[in-house]
């Protein structure tokens, strides 16, 4: 039961950090996380360019990812998650 609700708390933590994005990294990330080709990607950005594609899907990641490292409650809620599934 404390597992589910750590997972549920930092997938509420994630989605908070994932509403931040633009619109457009938004859509990156969720098609790139839905395992999309980059054409989908592209044509749902209005381009045609993989190397465009595959910058600015790495430009959202690092974007995400800055954005829950540089929250005050991410250290903890990782320990509490880690402290969790060590148990398993």
């Amino acid at each position: 039961m404390e597992l589910e609700l750590a997972k549920n708390k930092n997938y509420r933590f994630f989605y908070k950090h994932f509403e931040k994005l633009n619109k457009r990294c938004r859509t990156i990330l969720i098609l790139h996380f839905d395992k999309k080709k980059w054409d989908v990607i592209a044509k749902a950005i209005g381009t045609t360019s993989q190397p465009f594609v595959w910058k600015l899907t790495s430009e959202c990641k690092a974007e995400l990812v800055k954005s829950i490292s540089d929250d005050p409650d991410y250290p903890e809620l990782k320990k509490i998650y880690n402290e969790l599934t060590e148990e398993l």
